[in-house]
């Protein structure tokens, strides 16, 4: 009898407590839906106005990468450091080219087992091509093919491109 007593106790309250579980799990999921927003708007002040750095750093530490070697830092002043940089500067002569390289893509190579042969995976204006080197697709020639890079030439201008 006492066993019979304690699953009557038993069941309605394993009952309950599930019950009360699952309803609070509807709760949850089943909620007001909150919409988010993927963008942030920052709003920055007009008068914000950006200066130069107001610090210093003093660099009178040992360098633990130096072992064995005397080495002496000096403070540089950041005065001293635009005026050399101004001094040193010189005017660069861009080399104005007008050759219109095509869209390239260098993909990777493909090794030829038998012969030790590299062939190129190249895309060239959305075409894939594969290409050994001499060989020549929609004007681009494959000069050579090294171990991260590529060399080719196109119409007397030649040029590396990485992977």
């Amino acid at each position: 009898m006492k066993e019979k007593q304690k699953i009557i106790v038993l069941v309605p309250l394993v009952i309950l407590i599930w019950g009360y579980a699952i309803y609070a799990l509807i709760g949850v999921s089943g909620g007001d839906k909150v919409e988010t927003s993927s963008k942030f708007l920052i709003e920055m002040p007009d008068d914000l106005k950006l200066s130069a750095d107001s610090f210093v750093l003093v660099l009178n530490y040992k360098d633990p990468f130096l072992k064995g070697i005397n080495y002496r830092s000096s403070f540089v002043s950041q005065n001293e450091i635009k005026q050399q940089a101004s001094s040193i500067t010189k005017p660069i002569k861009k080399i104005a080219s007008s050759i219109v390289w095509p869209k390239l893509i260098y993909k990777g190579t493909i090794k030829n087992k038998n012969s030790n042969k590299l062939i190129a995976v190249l895309e060239i204006n959305g075409n894939e091509a594969l290409l050994k080197e001499g060989e020549e697709y929609q004007s681009v020639t494959l000069l050579a093919v090294l171990n991260d890079s590529i060399y080719l030439a196109f119409e007397k201008e030649k040029k590396y491109v990485l992977k």
